[in-house]
């Protein structure tokens, strides 16, 4: 793999099928350096992707869980619906 690209994929890839991993793992099988994956790692930040790194013996990189958006259905969804209907009565 050469193109940045097709690494950083590969990266979001590995965090979502391992759970957890360290950065020595994620450089090792992305066959890049320790630094080069901190700049992947802020890619799939700057483009929304929420990535939690923890330090020490057992840390490492996983992405975390996205908070749950309301559904369209919900009560707020509701009340914007009747205040954007009322105009129309």
């Amino acid at each position: 793999m050469s193109r940045p690209t097709v690494r950083v994929l590969a990266l979001l890839e590995l965090l979502q099928a391992r759970g957890s991993a360290s950065g020595a793992e994620l450089a090792q099988a992305l066959e890049v350096d320790r630094r080069t994956l901190r700049r992947y790692i802020a890619t799939l930040e700057e483009l929304g992707i929420p990535i939690m790194a923890s330090q020490g013996r057992f840390g490492g990189y996983q992405v975390r869980r996205a908070q749950p958006r309301p559904r369209p259905g919900d009560a707020r969804g509701r009340q914007h619906q009747g205040q954007a209907g009322a105009g129309h009565a």
